[in-house]
């Protein structure tokens, strides 16, 4: 890495951490002690962002975590959420979406639909406390195997996926749905993380069996017929893409959705599931060469106003539509994702290309007004921020980009491998 390079991560970095800071939830007590209640999304009291989001918080602790030196309140911070969370955990184990602080402290499992990825999130989170420190570890047991349990009873017909309602997760006003590639695998890092932390052999085996069932479902090639839950649905699918490049974003009893799922496809990354990440690269690149940037969709291809698939876009939303083509989840660039992308990127050594993704996203952060207000999303036609900011997602997914970029020259492989728990993979 040149020394402008170096310059600039350590200044977005820098900028980044700022921003995450000032999300800290802090209350102060009777004595006028200052306490640490969790992370908030944003500190912009806007559209319900000023909460303790379980994905925003998790996501953040995994930044927080992989970077030793990010001081002992964002830590503080991140334990809080966890623990705060728990404090919330429905009778049936589910996790809530959000919290308040204070008067406002009223949980939220989901507005229109339940999210499923707060449960998956929050045991990822917890487990990574619990490795740390053997009191959370011995506090969260129960939690953990509730919220487990919860996870299970959401496969519905016991073949071992998770089914997501439309807008069950964080993508909550856009059509994915069914069995999805994104919450699998959440769900596939979670009963690893607490098959390594618990030692419990039963989660083990049901980690071993669902990564060989999301790699038989969502990959293209019918590597094993016996594993795959809708075979006229995925020959119809794999017959269009015999050769595709990435894991397909879901499917459902109607078939299958075969689209670009940036944050599914990072997380198969991150996992160890992809066979070959230089065919993945080689689409990233020309994805990024189609559009004469680096700013990549976090879904693609783009629902248009004249696609049938519109009617499913137009009404979901709550304060406000913004799933315009090229905006938001409809094909939009969203830096916390293309973070994790660059992260996995660099995981299957691949650092050539998360240097690039960290150059651009450092530059469109530089592009903002003022610089470094760490937006929401990007539009990818014409490459301008958009949506809340400043918000911790963008914060994170920055901080991300700038580990991987860093990947070789850090301490980030055996704290990221140790995290993933991609050592404790029973083959």
């Amino acid at each position: 890495m040149s020394r402008a390079a170096s310059n600039n991560s350590d200044e977005a970095m820098a900028e980044a951490w700022r921003v995450l800071n000032s999300c800290i939830a802090q209350q102060t007590d009777g004595l006028g002690t200052i306490l640490i209640k969790g992370l908030y999304a944003s500190d912009l009291d806007r559209d319900n962002y000023k909460r303790i989001w379980a994905r925003d918080a998790m996501i953040a602790g995994l930044a927080i975590v992989l970077t030793p030196k990010s001081g002992n309140e964002l830590k503080d911070a991140f334990r809080a959420s966890v623990l705060a969370l728990a404090s919330q955990q429905a009778a049936n184990g589910q996790i809530p979406s959000n919290i308040g602080i204070g008067p406002d402290d009223k949980p939220s499992y989901g507005s229109l639909v339940g999210r499923v990825d707060a449960t998956t999130w929050w045991i990822i989170g917890a487990c990574i406390l619990g490795a740390q420190d053997p009191d959370i570890k011995m506090q969260l047991a129960a939690p953990v195997a509730k919220a487990i349990e919860m996870l299970k009873a959401w496969e519905f017909n016991q073949r071992g996926l998770l089914y997501t309602p439309l807008g069950g997760n964080w993508a909550d006003e856009y059509l994915v749905q069914g069995y999805t590639l994104y919450d699998n695998c959440l769900y596939l890092w979670a009963l690893r993380a607490a098959a390594k932390v618990y030692s419990t052999v039963g989660y083990m085996e049901q980690a071993a069996t669902l990564e060989r069932t999301i790699v038989a479902n969502y990959l293209p090639g019918g590597f094993d017929q016996s594993s795959i839950i809708h075979p006229t649905a995925y020959a119809d699918a794999n017959q269009q893409m015999p050769d595709g490049p990435y894991f397909w974003c879901c499917f459902g009893p109607q078939g299958y959705d075969t689209r670009w799922d940036m944050a599914g496809n990072a997380l198969a990354l991150l996992l160890g599931l992809h066979p070959d990440p230089d065919k993945l690269v080689a689409f990233l690149s020309s994805m990024a060469k189609g559009q004469g940037h680096w700013l990549l969709p976090v879904f693609s291809p783009v629902v248009e106003p004249t696609d049938w698939q519109w009617q499913l876009l137009r009404l979901n939303y709550t304060h406000a539509f913004k799933n315009q083509p090229h905006h938001f989840h409809n094909g939009g660039c969203w830096p916390v994702f293309m973070g994790m992308l660059s992260l996995g990127l660099a995981a299957n050594c691949v650092t050539a290309l998360s240097a690039t993704i960290e150059s651009q996203i450092i530059d469109a952060l530089n592009a903002e007004v003022p610089p470094y207000s760490f937006h929401e999303y990007w539009t990818t036609d014409h490459q301008q921020p958009s949506g809340v900011s400043p918000l911790a997602y963008t914060a994170t997914g920055t901080i991300l980009a700038c580990l991987a970029a860093q990947y070789q020259s850090k301490q980030v492989v055996p704290n990221l491998t140790s995290i993933l728990c991609n050592d404790n993979r029973k083959d």
